[in-house]
């Protein structure tokens, strides 16, 4: 965690986050970034999904619906935008805060 003129700089590395960072997001406004290993887990991840879907097998929330949808198979040309719709859900945006937008 950095502060700077704007507020709390926090870079998530993919360890814990302490209390008293949280602490500070609390307080003044924050960036947030991933670092260069969580980046790397997360493309691992992605390209692990990117394989199964490939193989035709079905992924609950990646190729399929939620909840009461789960069984409904959702067109590879649609998944981008499934998973773009769940991003920008009323649901997800509870659990992370404010709606995220692009700097």
């Amino acid at each position: 965690m950095a502060r700077t003129e704007r507020g709390v700089r926090i870079v998530l590395a993919g360890r814990e986050l302490k209390l008293d960072t949280l602490r500070a997001v609390l307080r003044a406004p924050a960036g947030m970034s991933l670092g260069r290993a969580a980046i790397a887990r997360v493309r691992r991840a992605a390209t692990a999904i990117e394989r199964v879907v490939a193989k035709g097998q079905t992924v609950y929330g990646v190729n399929t619906g939620f909840g009461s949808l789960a069984q409904t198979l959702i067109p590879s040309g649609q998944l981008e935008l499934l998973q773009r719709n769940l991003v920008m859900s009323g649901e997800f945006r509870a659990l992370i805060g404010a709606p995220m937008f692009t700097i």
